[in-house]
């Protein structure tokens, strides 16, 4: 959603520019605020606005940078975000705490590294993989020719956003593979341009093909997007398929005796806590859980093993792809590690529910008994 209000605002930018009414000011601002409202870095958009209103102002020789329009245009994206967002002003101090939260750099399977690690992770991964190896490569070229012509307006303006945003995510801790889904369509533009230039320029050196540049901008394109389109169709598929979690309930309303006392964690299966006694950590305690939905918690950070053993634990659903994840950054996590190895000494793995990239979508899941049961 904040990828599709960037580019309505540089739509609006784009009029701006080209009829300078106010209007497109006030909407321009309004979809900024929207934007923000979805996540915070659709703030950077408005770059499109102030890039455009300087053009203006070069062009018309003025010495009057800030006006009525730009003022106006600022506080219509307050006026989007309240819209959109209004207990963030009415709530501030639950908004201060998600904020604080949000932008805190510990985040279990997202931890980078600020720097060149970073750059490189985006590129060789999720810009790499939404986009396609063809697109990737006809974007960089259009990158890379867009260079020479820096001074064009136009070109000037489709660098900005995504080049300062991409700066940016090279310096923060916390990296997530969807926060690149601005960049994709940018490189899609980028892609086009160079595909434009290209053939322009083989219809130019060789005659024959000028009467035919529309059929090579076809077939190029459906070259170009074939790729992602595939992707796409696989993982719609995938996900129209049974999770590893759906699975491994069935198997557990099966397989294990109503009453039994169950200990969860995060992004395990949604099992009946009418049918099961179940139990989660919050806050480092181990509490009986009523409700299916919502966060979890991790097992690990329970407070002790012995708190299981105390409250007649029998099973322990684990989502072995958290534990995977800390084995990952063991630097960061030894306290977690050690609870997990040490529980894995207490109890026995009676069931596997592992996921396959073409038609079991899901977490690996482990379900575990304690060894004084059998």
């Amino acid at each position: 959603m904040m990828t599709f209000f960037i580019l309505v605002v540089l739509l609006c930018s784009l009029l701006i520019y080209k009829r300078g009414s106010l209007k497109y000011y006030l909407l321009a601002g309004i979809f900024t605020g929207m934007g923000i409202a979805t996540k915070y870095p659709a703030a950077l958009s408005f770059i499109f606005v102030i890039l455009v209103h300087l053009f203006i102002s070069y062009k018309r020789n003025s010495t009057t940078l800030i006006n009525k329009k730009i003022i106006l245009g600022f506080f219509s994206v307050l006026l989007g975000f309240f819209i959109c967002a209004p207990y963030f002003f009415l709530d501030f101090s639950t908004a201060k705490a998600q904020l604080t939260l949000g932008f805190s750099s510990r985040f279990l399977g997202a931890e980078g590294s600020i720097g060149m690690e970073n750059y490189i992770w985006y590129l060789d991964g999720p810009l790499k993989e939404g986009s396609g190896i063809f697109i990737s490569i006809f974007s960089l070229l259009g990158f890379l020719y867009s260079l020479v012509r820096l001074r064009n307006k136009d070109t000037l303006l489709l660098f900005s956003f995504p080049l300062i945003y991409f700066i940016i995510l090279g310096l923060t801790r916390v990296r997530w593979d969807r926060w690149a889904i601005p960049i994709l369509p940018f490189m899609a533009i980028f892609a086009a341009l160079f595909l434009v230039k290209l053939i322009n320029g083989i219809s130019y050196i060789n005659k024959k093909w000028h009467n035919r540049k529309k059929t090579l901008v076809f077939i190029s394109s459906i070259i170009l997007i074939i790729q992602p389109v595939f992707k796409t169709l696989s993982y719609d598929y995938l996900i129209s398929q049974k999770d590893t979690r759906t699975v491994a309930k069935e198997w557990i309303d099966e397989n294990i005796t109503q009453g039994s006392k169950i200990a969860i964690e995060e992004y395990c299966p949604v099992i009946s806590r009418q049918k099961y006694n179940v139990f989660i950590n919050k806050d480092g305690i181990l509490i009986k859980d009523i409700s299916e939905r919502g966060w979890k918690g991790s097992i690990a950070d329970t407070e002790s093993l012995d708190s299981l053993t105390k409250n007649g634990i029998e099973y322990v659903i684990i989502n072995k792809d958290m534990y995977n994840s800390y084995l990952k950054e063991g630097i960061r996590y030894p306290d977690e590690i050690k609870f997990y190895q040490e529980l894995f000494k207490k109890v026995e793995l009676i069931k596997e529910f592992k996921p396959h990239s073409k038609d079991k979508p899901g977490p690996e899941i482990g379900i575990y008994r304690f060894k004084w049961i059998s």
